[in-house]
């Protein structure tokens, strides 16, 4: 069975002058880690990102449905 767990990740856009917060999803399995997925640049509002990425971690989301979420949340 994996584990995935969700973190926010954060960049900075030079171009425009913005930092923006995204989530990238880390599988565990056997005592390592991997990142297999990730959505950069969700929003520039972090307690958003945050708040969904605790969401995604505590309803325990397979990350088969990690870009639908993500999509439903921005929409």
């Amino acid at each position: 069975m994996s584990l995935y767990e969700y973190c926010v990740n954060e960049s900075f856009n030079a171009e425009f002058g913005v930092t923006t917060y995204g989530i990238s999803v880390r599988q565990w399995q056997e005592s390592q880690q991997s990142v297999i997925c990730s959505a950069e640049d969700i929003s520039p509002n972090k307690d958003f990102v945050v708040q969904l990425a605790e969401r995604c971690q505590r309803l325990r989301l397979d990350r088969l449905h990690f870009m639908d979420v993500i999509l439903d949340a921005i929409s």
